[in-house]
Formats: C-alpha cells, structure tokens, sequence
C-alpha cells in the first residue's frame, strides 16, 4: 500500500474509512438515516478500476474490492495496481482505431496467408465486409490465373517473411479487377 499509494503506513493506520477512499466513493460513506451509519455494503459491491489520487498529485488506476470480515465488523480492501493495463488497452484501442480508419487498404494474415482483419479502406476498395473475407485465403483476393508464375513467386516472399513492393490485380467484390500497389511489412509475434 506504501508504494501503491506514495503514503507511509502509520499515517493512515486508524484514519476513518472515508478519509481513505477516492473523492468519487466517499459519498457511499457518508453517514445517512437514523443511526447515522455509512454504507459500507454499498462500498463492497463496488468492484472496478477507480483512480487513485495520491498525496503528490498524481493519479494512479487501481482495482478496488472490498471485503468484510464475518463477525468483526471490520473490511479489508484489496487495491491492485492496474495502470499499466489500462494504459495497454488505451494503447490497443488507440492503434486499433488508426488500423481502421486509415484510408489505405490493409489487411491482416496469419503466417499461412488466411486473413484474420481487415480495415474500413479494403472494404471501400473492394467492396467486402469483414465476415466474407475473415479466414479466407490471400489467394482469393489475387487475380493469379493470368500470371501464375509471378503471383506463386509474390506469395512465397510474403509467406516467408519478407517485405514485398509489386503491383497486382485483385478481385473486388462484385468481380471486377483493381490494380492496387503492395507493400507488404510482415510482422512477426515478440
């Protein structure tokens, strides 16, 4: 708790609950009705990440739970450090929303050529969704039948890792052929 929240154990060791807790769940602890009680019951179904300000200013998420303890009348509460989580799915969803909206068409395959994603700009290309493309083969897309020898030769660069520049006919939706330039980065698992 030292480290999580920069404040040193016998400061806050008998301070009251609600001098503890973040500024957006003291009102759970605020004393109501007759018996002037807190709710600490409504406290200990919070479960979630909450920020965590600390004496120096800065915030830190957590996850919270509270738990009490039968017959004491006391609660433990368990915070966890979650900022490097929350900062990796703000991240991934940062860079997933550049995949998508990028106006070049892109495309994800796994190392064996069936495509696993692609973004907004394949699909205004070629005129496919998402569901008719996932798991098909790259070679759907290729108009390989006019130049089989080139096109055997472009996928065996690309399924075995290296970057490829070419130009190529691929298949829209509806058919028709579209002559896109490639440039194609693999990019292998870490």
């Amino acid at each position: 708790a030292e480290r999580l929240w920069g404040v040193q154990r016998r400061r806050i060791i008998g301070l009251p609950l609600q001098d503890l807790v973040p500024p957006g769940l003291k009102k759970h602890l605020t004393p109501r009705g007759k018996r002037q009680r807190s709710r600490l019951d409504a406290l200990q179904r919070h479960r979630g990440d909450i920020p965590l300000q600390r004496p120096d200013g800065s915030c830190l998420w957590v996850n919270m739970r509270v738990h009490a303890l039968p017959g004491r009348g006391l609660r433990v509460i368990h915070l966890t450090d979650v900022q490097a989580r929350r900062e990796l799915e703000k991240r991934i969803e940062l860079l997933s929303v550049g995949f998508d909206e990028a106006h070049a068409a892109v495309l994800i395959t796994d190392p064996q050529g069936s495509i696993l994603h692609i973004n907004k700009g394949l699909r205004r290309l070629l005129g496919f969704s998402d569901g008719e493309l996932t798991g098909r083969q790259l070679t759907d897309l290729l108009l390989h039948e006019q130049q089989p020898a080139r096109y055997q030769s472009l996928l065996q660069r690309l399924l075995s890792g290296q970057v490829v520049r070419d130009e190529v006919q691929v298949r829209s939706h509806n058919g028709t052929s579209i002559w896109c330039e490639v440039n194609a980065h693999p990019v292998q698992d870490p």
